[in-house]
């Protein structure tokens, strides 16, 4: 906007040397004129007052008489011609005014448009100024936030890989405690009943529910797809991996598990909150997806191990 103000501004300013041109260019014209008017009048012979007329024979003075008058009929239309000039002059004169006239007005609004463009400008910079200001202190406040934020992932990151080693040491002395227990059941029916040739591959009837792993079943609790839950005289409690034990009644069907499949953090949680007799049951409730699942592999055979794995998929072993 402002290049289109600035170049129509230098356009009128032309438009203004072209006409004082031109009015000094008629100047001229008609100083020449005037010129040549004065050296005709300056060409007419002059007799004095005081001179009486001579007396000329009357055919020297039809002479003159017609001499003067072609002179005077020259003198006449170069008259005429000179008006019509003259004329024709003073309305290009006239008209170039009435546009310098018009130039002038419209380099008086361009001017005043270019000081409201100076003023908006001022104050467009004004707010920029301000607005980098404004930017810069917020610049500031995001690298001081960022620092600190720098500091607590680290911190905390450096908790979770301490949780994650405890977690690992935890887990791991659990695997140790579980295979010492499944080590100690299995010398314990050893050592109550000897192993007879038919006992090595029975034919069993029924299921068995288990889970991949003790962190496979954890995980799935902690997400809130399968439910632990100790009964003991009837009442049920809720038991999380944090070692939480909650009253709450089951709503589903309820899988029982045997105790020797259940991670040892669980069986602590339960009897830490509650006592534990040999009456007291383990079991999960499932999900529809898991449930349907089992209920399918249940109705189409007579026995074998339900497996859960960390997606929720039933794996079914047939017993041998």
């Amino acid at each position: 906007m402002l290049d289109s103000d600035v170049r129509l501004s230098n356009q009128n300013q032309n438009d203004s040397e072209a006409l004082e041109t031109d009015i000094m260019r008629f100047m001229a014209i008609l100083g020449f004129c005037l010129m040549v008017i004065f050296a005709l009048v300056q060409s007419i012979p002059q007799t004095g007052a005081s001179q009486l007329p001579q007396m000329e024979n009357k055919e020297l003075l039809e002479q003159e008489m017609v001499e003067l008058h072609q002179y005077t009929s020259k003198l006449k239309k170069e008259l005429v011609q000179f008006k019509s000039v003259v004329k024709q002059e003073k309305e290009k004169v006239e008209l170039m005014i009435s546009k310098l006239s018009e130039s002038q007005k419209s380099l008086l609004a361009i001017n005043e448009n270019l000081k409201k463009k100076q003023l908006e400008l001022n104050e467009s910079r004004k707010k920029i100024n301000k607005q980098k200001r404004v930017i810069s202190k917020v610049n500031e406040q995001f690298e001081v936030s960022r620092t600190k934020l720098d500091k607590t992932e680290k911190q905390a990151l450096a908790q979770k890989i301490k949780n994650n080693i405890n977690d690992y040491k935890a887990e791991k002395k659990e695997r140790e405690y579980e295979k010492q227990q499944e080590v100690a059941r299995l010398t314990k029916d050893l050592d109550s009943k000897p192993i007879k040739k038919t006992d090595v591959m029975p034919n069993q009837v029924g299921f068995s529910l288990s889970f991949e792993s003790n962190s496979t079943l954890l995980s799935l609790i902690n997400n809130n797809h399968v439910q632990f839950y100790a009964v003991n005289q009837k009442q049920s409690f809720l038991v999380m991996p944090n070692g939480k034990v909650t009253l709450k009644a089951i709503k589903g069907p309820f899988y029982q598990m045997s105790e020797h499949t259940i991670p040892i953090r669980l069986i602590n949680g339960v009897k830490n909150r509650i006592t534990v007799t040999n009456k007291t049951e383990y079991g999960v409730t499932l999900p529809v997806s898991i449930s349907q699942q089992i209920n399918k592999i249940v109705n189409s055979n007579k026995g074998g191990k339900l497996v859960i794995d960390q997606n929720g998929i039933v794996n079914f072993v047939k017993f041998s």
